[in-house]
Formats: structure tokens, sequence, C-alpha cells
């Protein structure tokens, strides 16, 4: 099972400030709005952040926030890490919207009483470096770390859409390549090859390339370009190295093609991406 890790969290009052565009974030974004409003446009489409309500916006999801008045907001940022299995977005259909019970509200207050210093850092509206807070994947308290991940497992089961599932084939398709989606998760910093990755599981090229696309929906090579321009973006937010030094600690030795790819993959440079997607 993939785990779902907390980066941030905290209640917040917001203002006409929450104004940014354009915003791609390598996490998911977890809100309950205790008061007040604003908007979300997500695909183009606007959409209400209501008093009462709990709203999931994935990874990697192009998004502008605006906020009229003022909101009081609950926020989690949560990274999403791969295991053996595809994203919970390839696996799941997501709700945007739900509303929260008694108990959702107490989580998320717990979740932040758990956490008191995952608070954003915003000293400078423009760019803040994420990196300033302590992000370690594990706790270094037991308990607190497994109610933490209990928590945010429980929130974002509410957000499974049961009534409208993913075709269970591609499932059944994924599985057969878990080995060598292990595989890449854990070595998409070293010089992964369609031939290596073949022999993982037991196919040759060709066939192994087309069942890959199948079940996965891009060819292999494309596939990892992807993952390592979506960990060099966690980078860029999480992380003070230096555009060169990330480019070669996701796997690319070529400064020119890394931002190429990431321009093709982000619609931004890595230089602007750092500069406006770290604000929300």
């Amino acid at each position: 099972m993939n785990e779902f890790v907390l980066l941030n969290t905290a209640k917040v009052s917001l203002d006409s400030r929450w104004n940014y565009k354009n915003i791609i974030s390598p996490f998911y974004r977890l809100y309950f709005i205790d008061d007040g409003r604003a908007e979300v446009t997500l695909n183009g489409e606007v959409q209400a952040l209501k008093a009462g309500h709990m709203y999931l916006i994935p990874s990697f999801t192009l998004s502008n926030y605006f906020c009229d008045s003022y909101m009081i907001q609950y926020y989690v940022h949560i990274e999403e890490v791969l295991r053996s299995e595809a994203s919970l977005k390839q696996r799941s259909s997501l709700l945007f919207e739900v509303k929260a019970s008694e108990v959702d509200q107490v989580l998320f207050q717990r979740l932040v009483d758990l956490n008191p210093n995952r608070a954003l850092v915003n000293h400078e509206p423009e760019y803040t470096l994420l990196s300033q807070l302590d992000v370690n994947l594990r706790r270094t308290e037991t308990g607190r770390y497994l109610e933490t991940s209990g928590i945010i497992l429980q929130l974002i089961s509410r957000f499974i859409d049961s009534d409208n599932p993913k075709a269970e084939p591609d499932l059944k398709g994924l599985s057969k390549l878990s080995a060598v989606l292990l595989h890449i998760h854990e070595n998409y910093d070293s010089g992964l090859t369609v031939k290596g990755l073949a022999s993982i599981a037991n196919q040759n090229e060709d066939y192994f390339s087309r069942v890959f696309l199948r079940y996965v929906g891009l060819r292999p090579l494309p596939y990892i370009n992807q993952l390592r321009i979506e960990r060099a973006q966690h980078l860029l937010l999480f992380s003070d190295l230096s555009i060169n030094e990330i480019a070669y600690k996701v796997g690319f030795e070529n400064r020119t093609y890394f931002a190429k790819q990431f321009k093709r993959y982000s619609g931004k440079s890595a230089g602007e991406y750092r500069r406006e997607s770290d604000k929300v």
C-alpha cells in the first residue's frame, strides 16, 4: 500500500491576499472550511469553497485560488509515497467536495494539535522555501506518527467515490507490473532502461512496452521522465538544492534535457515553478 505522509497542517484565517494563479503542487491539498468562503478553479471550472465542507485537490492539478473577503480554513498538505501500487488517482475516482461530519472536524483539529510546528512559513508572499519546515517522512515519536497517519487515511477515505469506481481490469493489469513499478520508483535516479525493466517482468522489450502502455498509460521512458520531473518539483519546493543539483539528483545528467522535459510536463521553467508554486 502507498504511504500518505503529512507535510504541512494548520488552521488559518485568510483574506483577499489569498489570490494565486496557475499553481501545480506535487502533493495533495486537503481543506476543511470552518467559516467564510473562497473559490478554487480546477480544469477551467470555478468551484466554491463553503463552510462546513471538506475539499481534496489531487497532486499535480492545475488550480487557481481566490478569496474576496475572508475564510477560516484548516489545510493539510499530503505527499503520496508510491510503493508497488499505482497512485490513488489512478486506482480510484475521487470526489472534490464532501460535507464534513462532526468527527471530520474533530480529526482536522486533532491533526493540528498533534503537529503544532507544521504550519507554512510565509515571510515573503512571492517566495517561501518550504524546506524551512520539518518535513521528515517519519516522526521521531512513533505514537504521534501512527495517529497522524491514521487520521490522514481516514480523511482521504471520505473522498473515495464508491459510486463510480475505476475499471477493475486496470487494477489487475497494474498488479502484473507491480515489481517493475516498485523498481522504477526506488531507482528513478539511476540509468533505467526498457531492456532492464523488461527483464524484471520476464518479457521481451516490445511486448513489455506495449503492456506498460496499456495499463499505465505511458511508455516506460516517458513514465520515468514524468516521475523524475515530479520528484524535481518536490525538491524545488522542499529543499535548498540548486536547479542543477536537482536535475542530477533525479536522474538527468544533461541540464538542457532536464530543462526541456521540465517545461514539457510543468508548463514552466524550474525557476518559475520554484518562485510561483509554493505560496498557497
